[in-house]
């Protein structure tokens, strides 16, 4: 994930804008499933379900999966206690196994979480330099932060390489113009900081990281299918059971409860299909 050179929080904008990439692309699937599903947009249920599971979309922090799937199930949990008590064995079943996956996605993703802890930390460096040397980084308000925030959409959209040295030369494709357009004075500092960048990306791209990463999001996610078509049995038969003597109440409770059903599952597929891929800023 290489980062941008516009920086206004403590936090490295290189992170921040690849999870960003995971939560857009997690939240249009999302749209997608909801409009083949059909879903009603009065619905409680529903609407409790996606109010939930949108605080943990909305961040961009995760350091590994784990994290990310601790944050769904902390706050799905208290939805389904509350409103769907019937399916909630199958949901502790089925957060369990999400839990499981995360956890060996991990492991085989432990390079890719070393690597980014390692460019974080050569990001924030790097970034301290050029800043001292060019102030306005630090202007929000400066023609140069604004048109390079400006090019963000551009930007994500035309590197998506795979290799890191290939994103950080079409990103700079961007912004060197922008730079040189607005700041020529210190250009030098800009192309030095570009070229720690490739230095760096070299070293990512002889790790192995990227191929490791490519792995365990294949293990994740189709771990990840088979769980949600196994919480989607096991809740309808918990439903069933519950309601065994009362053929009209199971009927109606597969119809209310359908909706959340469902929903656990495609936000789940979701979140495994939008891929955590190297660095990108």
């Amino acid at each position: 994930m290489e980062c941008c050179i516009v920086r206004h929080s403590n936090r490295c904008p290189g992170w921040e804008k690849s999870m960003r990439q995971i939560m857009l692309r997690s939240i249009y699937a999302i749209a997608a499933l909801t409009l083949a599903s059909d879903w009603a947009a009065s619905s409680e249920l529903g609407e409790s379900l996606r109010a939930a599971d949108m605080q943990c979309f909305t961040r961009t922090d995760w350091p590994n999966t784990v994290s990310k799937v601790s944050c769904f199930t902390s706050v799905e949990e208290p939805v389904i206690r509350q409103k769907a008590p019937a399916v909630l064995a199958a949901f502790q079943i089925f957060s369990q196994k999400r839990l499981s996956l995360a956890q060996q996605a991990d492991v085989m993703n432990a390079k890719r979480i070393e690597q980014e802890a390692k460019y974080r930390s050569f990001y924030l460096q790097s970034l301290a330099v050029l800043q001292a040397h060019e102030p306005k980084l630090l202007d929000g308000n400066s023609t140069l932060s604004k048109e390079i925030n400006a090019m963000k959409g551009q930007i994500a959209a035309a590197c998506q390489q795979t290799s890191m040295v290939e994103r950080v030369r079409c990103r700079d494709s961007i912004e060197r113009p922008i730079w040189q357009r607005n700041v020529a004075t210190t250009l030098k500092y800009y192309d030095e900081f570009q070229k720690r960048h490739l230095e760096f990306g070299r070293r990512f791209d002889a790790s192995g990281t990227i191929e490791a990463t490519r792995r365990a999001a294949e293990y994740f996610a189709a771990g990840l299918k088979q769980a949600s078509a196994e919480w989607q049995e096991n809740a309808q038969r918990d439903i069933q059971a519950a309601y065994a003597q009362d053929a009209a109440a199971k009927q109606q409770a597969l119809q209310t409860f359908s909706e959340i059903i469902r929903s656990i599952a495609d936000i789940a597929l979701a979140v495994a299909e939008a891929k955590t891929g190297h660095p990108v800023h």
